[in-house]
This record gives structure tokens, C-alpha cells and sequence, in this order.
């Protein structure tokens, strides 16, 4: 079996009624063991792990919707795909609500940014025993059909409560029926993705929103004590720029480096460029460019270098931006560091971001990491990491 992909948009009527079927479905889906469909979920997750005829086509249509390297479509259907596992859903499942019945119908508006992001955003809501009906970006389908083609396969009634479809934001007709039926509605991708919807509700129907999100890095200078500590924290910043070429919402556009450690801004930006990003070409090659991504790439590395130092390579760069303004990078691997004083300035200066500000990385212990969260509040405050 290979991916089914659609060769044409789905009709509005054919959403309508696969979602009328969903919602009528969902006291079968609540009458399944929770134990069932996790191992269902799991069984599906194992299956595109592997080197069936269905994992292989899975890779070879992500080489051509994602742009990015065979690498680092392997890694991230490694990393993601290794987290649906029975322990971990099952403690999904039990934090779910209890005080309230599942949803008759959650519709799931997915972004194209990030492939391996439809994961989550498709599982959760089975989980808690809700059918889910999927609008995948046009423009890269393949993996939420693929796992759905692997639910079926793993235990077809369980699959029968997960429908996805593809088709293009501006199909009106098509969103509107995507969305009609459905009591909760989640949301992915730009802030003009979640008005889009937002704009066909009803007032008895909740919206979830997952705007548009960039991150950043703080640095914290204890961090920084010595020279192997200072490795370390390359390291793992630059694994962090380089997933999903930095796609994704969690992806970091910038680092602040605290003053006072072993290295400052200015080295640390050093090292990133030099080194921690480059030694990740050999193992996970950036994906290929095209023009408009090159010339924002070129447009960001000019002003970089007129703004303080940059340290680039054909693949990856980094920028030393002293105390100038924060500004994000075009992605592609590119990332500008910055100096601050301490957590409370960094969060002035991140301020401005707003609820865009999706997750902060943190260099430094667990009582950093708390200092760091104490700074932040708000309705939705970043996630905070390590």
C-alpha cells in the first residue's frame, strides 16, 4: 500500500456528509476502550516507522512537499513519531476533561508549515473520544493521510472516526462545510488562517486558536561557566535552529545571551556560526532553497552584517546584534544573538511580540528555568523549555 493522495479538491457535500457520519459515530468511538485505541494510535505510529511499502511512500512525497532533506524528514519522523507510545498517551488521555462529554465533532484546521505537526493535533482529540474531521494544507497532505491510511489498517474501528481532506484555504465553500458541524474547531498556521475560520462561527461553537508563533532563546550566563559547559549549550541551540529548518513555531529566531558568563554575545554567536551550526550540515542537511527564500535569506545576512558581526556559511548563519533591536530571522537556519542584563530585561525586550511568542529555550537549571517563568505572565505566556 502506498499514500492515497487526492488528485482534486474534495466537493463541499462530500464534507458534509462525512461529517453528519462522524458525529453520528461518536457514541461508538466513546464505547471503545481508552487501552484500544491507543493501541491502535501506537500500532498506526509503528507502522510509518518502519520500511513497508507505506512508510517508503511516505518518505519519497514528504521529498517533494516539504523541501526538506531526506535526513531531516527521517529525523523528524523519528522524533515524532517515537512519542506515540502507550505511556504517553495514556497520561494524554487522562488529563483529558472529565467533567464534561467529549465533543460530538472537533474539525482540525492543520497549517503546511511544519509536516510532522498534524501528529498531535490528530491524535489528542481521539484520545479524548471525540471524532476529528482534518483540513490538511493543500500543499503537503502526505503525512495526516498516510497516518489515517495506517489507523484503518491497524483497526479500522477506530479509523473510521478520523476523516481528512485537502484543499486550500481560499475554498470557502469547503471550510464552511469542514467547520458547520463541528462543536470545537482547532485551528493552526497564520493569523489569517484562524480568522479565516473564525469568521464562519456560530457563537455555540468554541474556537482553539494556534496562531502565528515565532520563539527565541535565553542564555543564562551560569550557563556559560566554562568552555564545556558553553559547548554544550551550542550544541543544543543549534539542533534546535536546525529542525525543520526552522519551519516551525517553536523554531527559535533569536537568542539572548545574559552577560557575565565565561563567554559573551559576541563569542557565543562565534561558536554557533562557526561550528555548532556547520557540524549539523553533515548529519542534517538544510533542505533546498528557493529564490524568494534565498533572497530573504541574503536581505537578513546584509542588514546582519551592517548591524554587527555575521558568521555564516553557505548552509547556516549567525549574527552578533550587540543591543540593536530584536528582529526574526527569514528561518533556513539563520539566527541573530543578542546581549542582555538579565531575564527581566530579555522579557521587555520580548515583549513586544506579544502572544506571538510561542516558547522560550532556557540555558541554565531548573530554578532558572522558574525565575525565568516567573517574568512572564499574561493569558497565554510562552512555554518555557529547556
Amino acid at each position: 500500500m502506498t499514500v492515497q493522495l487526492p488528485d482534486a479538491a474534495p466537493k463541499p457535500s462530500d464534507i458534509e456528509t462525512c461529517a453528519a457520519a462522524l458525529s453520528a459515530g461518536g457514541p461508538a468511538l466513546r464505547a471503545l476502550s481508552t487501552d484500544r485505541i491507543v493501541r491502535a494510535l501506537c500500532q498506526a505510529a509503528e507502522r510509518l516507522q518502519g520500511r513497508d511499502a507505506l512508510a517508503r511512500s511516505t518518505r519519497e512525497h514528504l521529498l517533494g512537499t516539504t523541501h526538506l532533506s531526506a535526513e531531516m524528514i527521517e529525523w523528524g519522523l523519528a522524533t515524532t513519531l517515537a512519542s506515540v507510545e502507550p505511556k504517553r498517551l495514556l497520561s494524554l488521555a487522562a488529563a483529558c476533561d472529565p467533567r464534561g462529554a467529549p465533543a460530538r465533532l472537533v474539525a482540525v484546521v492543520l497549517a503546511g508549515n511544519l509536516f510532522s505537526a498534524c501528529v498531535r493535533a490528530l491524535l489528542l482529540p481521539l484520545l479524548s473520544a471525540a471524532p476529528v474531521l482534518v483540513k490538511t494544507s493543500a500543499r503537503d497532505p502526505v503525512l495526516a493521510i498516510a497516518l489515517k491510511q495506517a489507523l484503518d489498517d491497524a483497526d479500522p474501528e477506530v479509523g473510521q472516526h478520523l476523516a481528512v481532506f485537502a484543499f486550500e484555504r481560499t475554498e470557502a465553500s469547503a471550510l464552511q462545510a469542514l467547520v458547520a458541524q463541528a462543536e470545537a474547531i482547532s485551528v493552526y498556521g497564520s493569523d489569517a488562517a484562524v480568522a479565516a475560520v473564525a469568521g464562519r462561527l456560530r457563537g455555540d461553537q468554541r474556537l482553539i486558536e494556534h496562531g502565528h508563533g515565532l520563539s527565541a532563546a535565553y542564555v543564562c550566563a551560569e550557563s556559560l561557566r566554562d568552555a564545556t559547559a558553553m559547548h554544550l549549550v551550542v550544541q543544543r541551540l543549534a539542533l534546535d535552529v536546525a529542525a525543520y529548518d526552522q519551519h516551525g513555531c517553536l523554531s527559535p529566531h533569536f537568542v539572548l545571551v545574559q552577560a557575565g558568563g565565561h563567554a559573551d554575545a559576541e563569542d557565543f554567536a562565534r561558536a554557533l556560526g562557526e561550528w555548532g551550526l556547520p557540524e549539523l550540515q553533515a548529519i542534517l542537511p538544510r533542505g533546498k532553497l528557493d529564490l524568494a527564500a534565498h533572497a530573504a535569506e541574503l536581505q537578513w545576512r546584509g542588514s546582519a552584517a551592517a548591524r554587527g558581526t555575521l558568521h555564516a556559511s553557505s548552509q547556516a548563519g549567525a549574527s552578533w546584534e550587540g543591543r540593536h533591536q530584536l528582529r526574526s530571522s527569514p528561518g533556513y537556519r539563520n539566527i541573530g544573538v543578542y546581549e542582555v542584563a538579565n531575564i527581566t530585561e530579555a522579557a521587555t525586550r520580548l515583549a513586544v511580540f506579544g502572544t506571538h511568542l510561542k516558547a522560550l529555550g532556557v540555558a541554565g537549571t531548573p530554578a532558572h528555568m522558574a525565575a525565568v517563568a516567573s517574568v512572564f505572565s499574561g493569558p497565554r505566556p510562552p512555554r518555557i523549555s529547556r
